[in-house]
């Protein structure tokens, strides 16, 4: 892969991970707000939107850290990385026409779960963009995107209202992601995995193993 198109495929990685947190970041700062204008909804509701959000998008982030291997097997890692981020964007902007509280609950834990899918495939194609001295600086990158989404996501929701902002953090998911599908290419599992002469036999053994499987 070309320098050029790695750093394309990081950028649309990292627009990901900020939309994913702006959107996470709209609730705190609309809770008086969801309770006036979303039908239904009680001060429960609002902290029970919250848990199931977190309950699903950590199950989600467990289950794809575990299958995503297999799956990447069948479906292409890429593909996969696709329709889940796909899955979270369309479910966003499904919420902003929300017209009750049951149909908003319903569709929060389905953008949870394509998005708790994002940390295991997102951070392991990240892994093999760069080698190890550049994966710290990119990691330590995308915390920065964690920070400004929150951010932003809690400023221009409470500016904006839950609706718009849930809007906004779709069509910042939308633009990220077609330009992942449009110019990145899924690179290749252990690209830049050097094993020296002082790596013990058997961790040797683990990853070679692991690599032919994959």
């Amino acid at each position: 892969m070309h320098e050029i198109q790695r750093k394309r495929t990081y950028l649309c990685i990292f627009f990901l991970y900020f939309a994913i947190f702006f959107y996470l970041g709209i609730i705190p700062s609309n809770i008086d707000n969801l309770l006036t204008t979303l039908a239904g909804i009680s001060n429960f509701g609002v902290s029970f939107i919250i848990t199931a959000g977190l309950i699903s998008g950590t199950v989600s982030l467990l289950l794809f850290g575990y299958f995503s291997d297999h799956l990447s097997q069948r479906f292409g890692r890429k593909n996969l990385f696709l329709l889940t981020n796909l899955l979270w964007i369309i479910t966003i902007g499904i919420l902003s026409l929300s017209p009750h509280y049951s149909f908003f609950i319903v569709f929060y834990i389905i953008a949870a779960i394509g998005s708790g899918a994002f940390l295991p495939i997102g951070f392991s194609i990240i892994g093999d963009l760069f080698t190890s001295n550049e994966r710290g600086k990119r990691f330590g990158s995308m915390y920065v995107g964690l920070f400004l989404g929150n951010g932003f996501g809690v400023i221009f929701g409470g500016l904006l209202g839950w609706r718009l902002g849930f809007v906004i953090s779709c069509i910042i998911g939308l633009f990220a992601l077609f330009g992942y599908f449009r110019f990145s290419s899924d690179p290749k599992r252990g690209a830049f995995l050097i094993l020296s002469f002082k790596t013990p036999i058997w961790y040797k053994i683990i990853i070679i193993k692991s690599l032919r499987t994959r």
